[in-house]
C-alpha cells in the first residue's frame, strides 16, 4: 500500500457533493461483477474497520460554484388500483386533481450544487496503479453524467504524504465516525455516510467532516 493523489482534469462543471474515491472505485467495480459485497472487498485501498483510507473530492484552484435545476417527470408505469384512491361523497373516485397532488405526482423541480474547477483530487492510501487502471477508462464523475456533468479530460497519479483520512492540519479529508477519529477533536461534526453503500441507513454516524461537506 502506499499513499498518493489520483487527480482527474475537468472538461464540464461537476456536481460531486461527497464523493469519495472509494465510492466511485466500489460504482466502477459493481458494474463489472454486479454484486454490491464483492465489489465492495475488492476496492484496492486500505481499509480499517470497514473505513476506507480516501478522501472526498477535492476541487483544485480557482473553483466557482454554480447551482444547476433539472425537472424530472414523474409517470406511472402501472394501472392504479380505484379501490386504494379515496371516494368522493358520491362513492366514485376523486377525479379532480387538485395543487398538492400535482405537486405530488407532477413534475419536480431538482437542484444540484455545481463546481467549476480545472480538475478534481483524492489523497488514498492504496495500491496506486490498480486504481488509475481502474479510473483510466472513467470519461465522466458525479452526479447528472449523463446530461454532460464532470466529463474528464484525463487522470493524473502523484504522490502524498496524506492517508486520506486527515490533513496536514488534522481536519478530515472525509466522514470518519467519531470513535475512529484521531485527529482535531474540534473538527466539525455531522451526521453522515462514512461506508460504502452510501445509500444504506445503517453506514451512517456521527462523524467528523470536512468543512463544507454535504452529509
Amino acid at each position: 500500500m502506499e499513499r498518493f493523489t489520483i487527480t482527474a482534469d475537468l472538461v464540464t462543471p461537476a456536481i460531486v457533493s461527497t464523493l469519495t474515491l472509494d465510492g466511485l472505485l466500489g460504482a466502477i467495480l459493481f458494474e463489472d461483477m454486479q454484486d454490491i459485497d464483492q465489489a465492495h472487498a475488492a476496492i484496492p485501498l486500505r481499509c480499517s474497520d470497514g473505513l476506507f483510507h480516501a478522501s472526498a473530492a477535492q476541487a483544485v484552484g480557482p473553483v466557482e460554484s454554480g447551482k444547476h435545476g433539472l425537472i424530472a417527470g414523474l409517470r406511472a408505469t402501472h394501472d392504479l388500483d380505484l379501490s386504494l384512491i379515496k371516494q368522493a361523497p358520491n362513492g366514485q373516485p376523486h377525479r379532480h386533481i387538485g395543487l398538492t397532488r400535482r405537486s405530488d405526482f407532477g413534475n419536480v423541480m431538482n437542484g444540484y450544487r455545481t463546481i467549476m474547477a480545472q480538475s478534481i483530487q483524492w489523497h488514498a492510501d492504496g495500491d496506486p496503479e490498480e486504481i488509475l487502471e481502474l479510473l483510466e477508462t472513467v470519461e465522466f464523475i458525479g452526479k447528472k453524467r449523463t446530461a454532460g456533468f464532470g466529463q474528464v479530460r484525463g487522470w493524473r497519479l502523484t504522490e502524498s504524504d496524506l492517508d486520506g483520512l486527515a490533513d496536514a492540519q488534522g481536519q478530515p479529508l472525509r466522514p470518519v465516525p467519531l470513535l475512529m477519529w484521531h485527529g482535531d477533536r474540534n473538527a466539525i461534526r455531522a451526521d453522515a455516510a462514512w461506508r460504502p453503500a452510501y445509500w444504506l441507513p445503517e453506514h451512517r454516524a456521527i462523524c467528523a467532516v470536512p468543512k463544507g461537506i454535504n452529509p
